[in-house]
């Protein structure tokens, strides 16, 4: 049984006044190392009954150690573990890693062991740690202890430095002294210079001394199966038998007693104790020699609550919904108290606001700490109000922060309100320090008070600080603090009629702590501070070795729950612990946030969690890739909501838009109204949910597609087809459909192509082409050019036959212009991208360089080329216009007739020549009439009595007549056939065929879903009208086709006459609504980079945005904001965008208070960029965030 018992108390146990031999603690596998080194020691210290003072397993209990400083990596409970190792730990080493260091600190540091009473010490042992780096071995070390009122030096030391068997990482120091009494033993470590110290063990030597004669030693934890293992040992063992009196009250209360005897001649018992009645939470455990529990030893324990009860509470308050962030810090450069980064979310109601919730946040400007408040209609979207509490005076102990934290009363499930002292002021508590910088300086806590948050007039109202700090790191020999506390916040414990606040204190690790207070101004810590710190999981995971730290408390049922953040297995994060008693709290070791990879990459921490009908938020402040600003999880998927906020008006309809705001709205009551229930919430968000996934109804557009006949075209993607021809095709497609059309010529290659006139990129061999379709009907015509070469091939093919001997005969001048005139036409003629203007260029260089020939020739040979290249266009005289081919024929036959003359004058070859070039030149291909004349035969296909004669019909009639009458003028020129032929195809595509009963009951169901709101009264009543008339007509039975005809038309027209009532200023598109005036100065914003906002109180001049959600534009798109100035008289706000790549603005117009700017998108998709109006000598304040989407 002993065996069995010593095991276990070396893996856990309380030993108080430490245990009786140097070495009984120390595991077998370090056994020999350290009987190897202390051999000598052990063999001197044994004959004087000497024993370990400082050896504590489990670090709990007595004896305690303390430093200033622990490095996060290092734990100062391996000092006194019992354990020597310099391993680094896994994956490093195999092996614990067991060291103290205060790396990162390069200056001298101490180590303390304080004991239970009073001891003689005669020796003591440093295991220095050599990491041969950071951390070498200290240059001097040296002991000090208490007299009970200083630090004195132990009289005539001598230190030998030794070795460690082969481990140079170790570096054992002996420090021996004349004897010494203390309660408080001191070592100081010396660094080398501009390094840091470490060890990883520490033994005090001496002769331990009993209270009362006996020592008790039990585990820190009640097991599992609730029997307690208690050893007793007493001083010296008795001839007789010795009664041991044990009593156990648990939290409850309730009271056992136990009586174990010690038998006769034996000097330690171990017993077991049956706890299983005992109530969960903290035990007190009283052990004695006397039955009267005189001069009795009393040690805490816990009883573990149950994983169930923590598993209850994680269920009740987990939120495992990242919304997002909520509220960001200003930006650096925008002069304002929060420009570089926000901090410690703190949220709560003010009792008869029923408009807003309130959060106070810390900012920072790269100085200090102030403290902001925002507001928020849905508590998810929060604006800035100001700044309600500022640093102190110049000088002040609190003049570079004022870091504060409202004092609420929180009953969980309801929001928390600000509590109210008993002479009816409220609190805030604040953190302090008179030194510039983040996180610098000695932290001080703070308390103010206020009569109220806001002032009648609506301006925030200043408080009054207390003239002293209320909690002081450096006011009491409080090792855990050393100088360092954080965050003083306070709760109203009712129960016991005393304010509770908890703080963080850093001096080693940051560990939780409580203090007590009756006015909020004079504080008494808690005696067993601190409440929180590192410990293992029952998992064995390490929690809290950095970080315990920023408690929210609230009570939930009968317990008590701190909400915390701490550091983690999966690093800084939010957790909660659990206590009965407010005092003695359980860590749950459950995570409440995560880390994502973005905006809490490296922090996800500092809670406050709040309750709302159902609604469970938990804010906190996260750190990642945005900076360090504060995040919101919630306890329900509110993604719904986020997708809805990020729609555009100009997405959809302004009807379904305005039904989706609706929905928004009705949701965002539910969220914040009081006495709301998570079934109202649930059943709004469905809606919300259903409304989206529907989408909008959307009306497919009409899209005509023509291209030229010279080629063929495939298309991809989903349209319903109307009309498909060689050249032609129409179809109803869906806007956002994509669309790619593929064209291939037919014979040949392109030479060009154009879209609705603007150039494309194209191939010589076919040309891609992908389309969008937009919400308007729209007409594609693509141009593909085939150059005709007919009349360059003929006078190529003459100038060619010119005989050699010929050309070298001409003047030089003229040899040089027709060899040039030439190549260049045989070098176009070979381009199969050449373009006809290039074509009819080439031909005509080249007839007017021929023409030169006759200088030479003097005669009627001259003629000959040309007459040549004439008759050959005379056979294919049909291909041109014929008002370009008069006088064609009689100039080629009188110049066949001079050149027949045997001696012709000079002048009548002249004449013959230039007639004939002028008759050749004159020639104007035809125009392609090929895709009018397909339009034309579709077109006469159609049975048209089975359309509506209406407006649209009688177009078609008229363009067919049109057209038809085009195809038969053959002078007609290319653009007005293609026209011709576009325009018909619309007609065409226009035309409504005559419904039946059965369409006329579908367009009847579908208008009966409309939505009749926000429509003029007048066109409502016509609506209804048309569509009482079209339901009466669908069940007359003797109603003919022409009765059936007039009631659908009447019904469409009267939807589509549907007027929208006004709102001035409700633009929301790119093209405005109202008039416009000019701008002075330059119309387009400048670009500037403009970060996040400082919000304005209420009582100032400000700006109010008719756009406070985010929203996407696409890029070309545009979009228009209204901005109403209030409270501020003649003051014309600056309107810019925090990123001009993102955006460009445009001022279009003044109507009273009310400013309207445009935007216009032209960044990339994804890119981001703020929306923010800058009043004269006021902070910018950003109303929205647009996404190029």
């Amino acid at each position: 049984m002993k065996k069995k018992l010593a095991a276990y108390l070396l893996s856990a146990t309380i030993l108080c006044s430490g245990v009786t031999t140097a070495w009984a603690a120390v595991p077998v596998e370090h056994e020999r190392s350290a009987l190897a080194f202390s051999e000598h020691i052990l063999d001197r210290t044994a004959s004087k009954g000497l024993v370990n003072l400082a050896l504590n397993p489990t670090g709990v209990g007595f004896p305690k150690l303390f430093t200033e400083y622990t490095n996060a990596g290092d734990n100062l409970k391996d000092l006194a573990d019992g354990i020597i190792s310099s391993k680094q730990g896994p994956p490093i080493d195999e092996g614990p890693r067991n060291r103290w260091t205060n790396y990162d600190r390069q200056e001298t540091a101490f180590v303390e062991v304080q004991f239970e009473t009073e001891q003689d010490v005669h020796q003591v042992e440093l295991f220095a740690y050599n990491d041969f780096g950071g951390v070498p071995t200290p240059k001097a070390v040296s002991v000090q202890y208490w007299d009970g009122s200083q630090w004195q030096e132990a009289a005539n030391q001598e230190v030998t430095v030794g070795t460690y068997e082969n481990d140079t990482w170790i570096v054992p120091f002996t420090i021996n002294f004349d004897v010494f009494r203390t309660a408080n033993v001191r070592v100081t470590m010396i660094p080398q210079d501009g390094k840091s110290v470490g060890a990883s063990e520490l033994r005090v030597w001496g002769v331990r001394e009993m209270l009362h004669g006996f020592e008790i030693t039990v585990p820190e934890m009640v097991p599992g199966d609730n029997q307690l293992p208690l050893s007793v040992m007493l001083e010296e063992a008795k001839e007789q038998s010795q009664p041991v009196y044990i009593k156990m009250v648990d939290s409850a209360g309730a009271e056992q007693v136990f009586m174990e005897e010690i038998p006769a001649n034996k000097q330690t018992a171990d017993f077991s104790l049956d706890l299983t009645e005992a109530v969960e939470g903290r035990i007190q455990l009283t052990v004695s020699l006397q039955e009267d529990f005189s001069e009795g030893r009393t040690v805490f324990l816990t009883k573990r609550l149950s994983e169930d009860l923590f598993q209850s509470i994680y269920e009740e308050v987990k939120t495992p919904y990242e919304y997002g962030i909520v509220l960001s810090y200003s930006g650096v450069g925008t002069d304002t108290f929060d420009s570089d980064l926000i901090d410690n979310p703190n949220v709560f109601a003010i009792p008869g606001d029923d408009t807003y919730v309130y959060m106070t946040y810390v900012g920072h400007d790269g100085t200090g700490y102030r403290t902001g408040l925002a507001r928020s209609m849905d508590m998810l979207h929060w604006e800035k109000v100001g700044k309600i509490l500022e640093n102190g005076e110049p000088g002040a102990w609190d003049e570079y922060n004022a870091a504060g934290y409202i004092v609420r009363d929180h009953e969980w499930g309801e929001l928390p309100t600000p509590h109210v002292t008993e002479d009816g002021r409220l609190a805030m508590t604040y953190l302090a320090s008179d030194t510039p910088g983040y996180e610098a300086g000695i932290k001080r806590a703070g308390v103010a008070f206020a009569d109220s948050i806001f002032q009648p007039d609506g301006s925030l109202s200043q408080w009054e600080r207390a003239p002293d700090p209320v909690l002081d790191a450096n006011d009491g020999a409080y090792p855990y603090e050393k100088g360092i506390i954080w965050k003083l916040q306070a709760i109203w414990d009712a129960e016991n009629s005393r304010y509770v606040g908890f703080y963080n204190a850093a001096g080693g690790p940051e560990v939780m702590c409580q203090a007590y207070s009756q006015d909020l101004l004079h504080w008494e810590r808690e005696a067993t501070n601190p409440v929180l710190n590192q410990d293992i999981s029952p998992s064995g995971a390490i929690w809290g070795d950095s970080h315990n730290a920023d408690a929210d408390v609230v009570k939930i049922g009968d317990y008590w729950v701190m909400f915390y953040f701490t550091s983690s297995p999966g690093g800084i994060i939010d957790s909660f612990a659990v206590s009965k008693d407010m005092v003695h709290w359980e860590k749950s070791y459950i995570p409440l946030t995560e880390r994502n990879n973005t905006y809490s990459s490296t922090y996800a921490h500092k809670p406050c969690v709040v309750k709302k009908n159902g609604v469970v938020y938990h804010y906190y402040n996260a750190v990642g890739s945005e900076g360090r600003l504060i995040a919101l999880d919630t306890s329900i998927d509110l993604s719904a909501l986020q997708r809805a906020q990020a729609i555009s008006p100009e997405d959809c309809s302004e009807a379904w838009y305005q039904g989706l705001q609706e929905k928004v709205t009705a949701l965002q009551t539910e969220l914040r109204v009081d006495g709301g229930s998570l079934e109202r919430i649930q059943a709004a968000l469905q809606a919300l949910e259903i409304y989206l996934d529907a989408g909008e109804e959307v009306e497919s557009q009409l899209l005509t597609v023509q291209w030229s006949g010279n080629a063929s075209m495939r298309i991809e993607g989903n349209a319903e087809e109307i009309l498909s021809t060689d050249a032609i095709y129409g179809a109803k497609v869906q806007p956002g459909e994509e669309l790619t059309f593929t064209f291939t010529p037919t014979e040949g290659v392109f030479s060009s192509a154009q879209l609705n006139g603007e150039d494309i990129e194209f191939g010589a061999d076919g040309c891609t082409y992908t389309f969008t379709m937009p919400n308007e009907s729209t007409s594609l015509r693509f141009i593909f050019a085939k150059v005709n070469k007919s009349i360059l091939e003929v006078v190529l093919e003459q100038a060619n036959a010119v005989p050699q001997n010929v050309i070298d005969r001409l003047v030089p001048e003229v040899k040089e212009f027709f060899t040039k005139a030439r190549t260049d036409a045989q070098t176009v003629y070979d381009n199969v991208g050449a373009t006809q203007e290039e074509v009819n260029k080439a031909w005509s260089d080249l007839l007017d360089a021929m023409h030169l020939l006759k200088f030479e020739a003097g005669d009627q040979e001259i003629l000959l080329p040309l007459i040549n290249i004439a008759e050959q266009l005379a056979e294919r005289l049909d291909e041109f216009k014929p008002s370009t081919t008069a006088g064609f024929e009689e100039a080629l036959e009188a110049a066949k007739e001079v050149y027949g003359e045997e001696n012709p004058l000079k002048v009548d070859v002249d004449e013959a020549y230039g007639n004939l070039q002028a008759a050749i030149e004159k020639l104007e291909n035809r125009a392609d009439a090929s895709e009018l004349q397909g339009v034309v035969d579709e077109a006469n296909t159609f049975d048209l009595d089975s359309y509506i004669q209406d407006e649209a019909f009688n177009t078609f009639t008229k363009v067919l007549a049109e057209a038809e009458e085009l195809l038969l003028n053959t002078n007609a020129d290319q653009a007005d056939v293609d026209a011709k032929a576009l325009e018909l195809m619309k007609a065409m595509t226009a035309l409504r065929k005559i419904p039946n009963k059965d369409e006329l009951n579908k367009l009847i169901a579908e208008m009966e879903q409309k939505d009749l709101v926000g429509y003029t009264d007048r066109s409502v009543a016509a609506f209804k009208a048309a569509l009482s008339v079209a339901k009466a007509v669908a069940v007359d039975t003797n109603a003919d086709k022409q009765a059936v005809t007039k009631a659908y038309v009447n019904l469409e027209e009267a939807a589509n006459g549907l007027v929208k009532e006004e709102k001035p200023g409700a633009g929301s598109s790119g093209s405005s609504k109202g008039s416009t005036s000019a701008n002075v100065g330059n119309a387009y914003g400048k670009s500037g980079i403009v970060s996040a906002t400082q919000g304005v109180t209420s009582q100032q001049a400000h700006v109010v945005s008719d756009t406070t959600v985010n929203f996407a534009l696409k890029h070309g798109q545009a979009y228009c904001f209204k901005m109403t100035v209030v409270d501020g008289a003649n003051q014309m706000p600056s309107f810019t965008v925090g990123n001009g790549d993102v955006l460009k603005t445009q001022f279009v117009a003044k109507i009273g208070n009310d400013y309207y700017y445009r935007v216009y998108a032209i960044g990339t998709p994804g890119q981001s960029t703020g929306v923010y109006t800058t009043l004269p000598g006021n902070a910018p304040v950003k109303h929205s965030v647009v996404t190029i989407g």
